[in-house]
């Protein structure tokens, strides 16, 4: 009877030990590669070349130098320590058009995020809002939304009023769809923060007068602004339209007003020669 009693001990004990050291296990691997990372040393522009690269990630081809070199961003601002690159990095390969990585434990990852958009984490509740319809809806890879679950639309409200870029021309895109001032208004608050997408938008605001008077030099500022930072497909479509429309108006007009890139288009020159956008139409594919 002590035997057997003695042997139930150790059968309970061994139960325990390989319990405990499962859980260390798992514990140690979560903490390394998600919770503790160092955010401190990333700096603001860094974050925001993050989510250009995000927010763009499949806006081009496969075989375009911009896509590949999107892909090394990323890695190298996870490999940094950015936490939000680190778990993007494990949903999408940044290297091939941002497409889903096989075998990801999207349901794992997420969590992570929406625990940092509790603590408002402004790039955390704007990566819900800019990647959630590609993961839960287009993929299907997320289990349906707790009631307590902070909403997509609550998300990018957050993120916008914290000041995050590409939220803040988001917001304007999404609460002021039918007030065309309020939209080129937020739209311009993120532009001048170095949001790629807000400054295409800026520019065809200024382009056609949506929101604000038409202006043709300040369309190809801002669109100036953005193909510096990137060739994605997207921002070159909208620099063959600009180019094209600027170009059928100021060809023939002696006195115009050039605005200067890396100024958020606040500083210009009065040109006393014919507009001749080379600097941009000599590296259009």
């Amino acid at each position: 009877m002590y035997k057997r009693f003695f042997l139930i001990l150790i059968a309970m004990f061994l139960s325990l030990s390989n319990l405990y050291f499962s859980q260390t296990v798992d514990f140690s691997f979560e903490k390394k590669n998600v919770i503790n990372m160092d955010k401190e040393e990333i700096t603001p522009k860094q974050k925001l070349q993050f989510f250009n690269n995000l927010v763009l990630k499949n806006q081009s081809s496969k075989d375009r130098p911009d896509t590949w070199a999107r892909g090394e961003q990323v890695h190298r601002l996870a490999q940094e320590g950015y936490e939000l690159a680190y778990i993007a990095e494990q949903m999408f390969d940044f290297h091939h058009l941002g497409l889903k990585r096989k075998g990801a434990n999207y349901e794992h990852l997420w969590s992570r995020i929406v625990e940092m958009a509790k603590q408002n984490d402004p790039d955390a509740l704007c990566f819900i809002w800019v990647i959630e319809p590609e993961i839960r809806g287009n993929y299907n890879l997320l289990p349906p939304r707790h009631s307590e679950e902070l909403s997509r639309e609550d998300s990018l409200k957050k993120a916008a009023m914290l000041g995050h870029p590409q939220c803040m021309g988001d917001w304007g895109n999404f609460n002021y769809q039918d007030n065309l001032e309020e939209r080129a208004k937020w739209n311009l608050k993120g532009a001048m923060k170095g949001c790629i997408d807000c400054q295409a938008r800026v520019a065809l605001d200024y382009l056609h007068g949506n929101g604000v008077p038409i202006d043709k030099s300040l369309a190809w500022c801002w669109i100036s602004e953005a193909w510096i930072e990137t060739d994605s497909s997207h921002i070159l479509s909208i620099v063959r339209s600009i180019t094209g429309s600027i170009k059928s108006v100021y060809n023939n007009i002696p006195n115009i007003t050039l605005y200067h890139p890396h100024t958020n288009c606040k500083v210009f020159e009065q040109l006393n020669t014919p507009f001749r956008p080379d600097l941009l139409e000599r590296n259009l594919p």
